[in-house]
């Protein structure tokens, strides 16, 4: 029997419920998540060998920009994803130049996420069975949707 390998993410946000709604969309695709409140080291990052890393942006004295950078540059082969309030802050302009392949947006309550913006709208319009994992098209992470402004 043939059995695939389940593609890792790691999201590392304070924010419980969308870091859970997160991990369920991921989980939907095929990939296994693991969602955590706590700041992680980069070495702890590299431990889990995500495929996938979500880290939220949203509080510029956490570290989770300069994380979120010196993990970009340790690892070329995994997804970047930004979770944030939108509105062009300078914390997503930062996370751009990085070179994230997409965000998560807050709903206006900033405590869990909005359905109509970002990734998630795109994984809700492309479901796959979770007996089917797969990698996320290309399509679905390419620059024009990371690049995109969300003004509220």
């Amino acid at each position: 029997m043939n059995i695939p390998l389940r593609k890792k993410a790691l999201i590392i946000t304070q924010r419980i419920v969308a870091g859970h709604q997160i991990a369920c969309i991921l989980e939907n695709h095929g990939w296994s998540s693991v969602s955590t409140h706590n700041t992680m080291k980069l070495s702890d990052v590299s431990r889990q060998c995500p495929g996938m890393l979500v880290i939220d942006v949203t509080d510029p004295q956490n570290g989770n920009l300069n994380l979120l950078h010196t993990f970009s540059r340790t690892s070329n082969m995994a997804y970047l994803v930004a979770l944030c309030e939108g509105g062009n802050t300078p914390t997503m302009r930062a996370a751009r130049r990085i070179g994230v392949d997409g965000f998560f947006y807050l709903n206006r309550a900033n405590q869990a996420l909005d359905p109509t913006r970002g990734l998630a709208p795109l994984f809700s319009n492309s479901r796959v069975a979770a007996t089917q994992p797969r990698a996320i098209p290309a399509s679905l992470l390419s620059n024009h949707f990371s690049t995109g402004l969300a003004l509220d």
